[in-house]
C-alpha cells in the first residue's frame, strides 16, 4: 500500500516496489499522493502530496492492514485463547500419565 509509484510504461500507470509490474492501480493515490521512483537511489520520492501527510498515510495504511487481517480471520483471538487452555490441560494430563506409568512400572525394575 505504500510502495506504489507512477510509471508510464505500465498499462495502469502505476507500479509497485514490492510486486513489480502488478496489474493493479493505486486506489489510494488521492490520500497518499503521487510518488516517483528514483532509479539512482531506488527510493520513492513524494512528487505530488495527497490529502494526508506521509505520517498520517502510514498510520492509515497500518490501520487498514490490521482491519483486513482481522476480517480475514475474526476467530483468531478466541482460537489462541482456547489453545492456551488446551495446552494447559494437556500438560496436566501429561503429568498424570507419567505418574500412573511410574506407579505401574515400579515393581518391574
Amino acid at each position: 500500500m505504500r510502495g506504489f509509484y507512477r510509471d508510464s510504461t505500465t498499462p495502469t500507470g502505476w507500479n509497485n516496489t514490492v510486486y513489480p509490474k502488478v496489474a493493479m492501480p493505486h486506489v489510494l493515490y488521492e490520500l497518499q499522493g503521487e510518488q516517483a521512483l528514483n532509479h539512482e537511489t531506488h527510493q520513492l520520492e513524494l512528487v505530488k502530496p495527497g490529502k494526508l501527510t506521509p505520517s498520517e498515510y502510514n498510520a492509515f495504511a497500518a490501520d487498514l492492514t490490521n482491519y483486513m487481517a482481522y476480517m480475514a480471520e475474526p476467530g483468531k483471538q478466541s482460537r489462541k485463547h482456547m489453545g492456551l487452555w488446551v495446552l494447559l490441560f494437556l500438560g496436566v494430563l501429561l503429568v498424570l500419565a507419567k505418574k500412573i506409568k511410574a506407579e505401574y512400572w515400579k515393581d518391574i525394575k
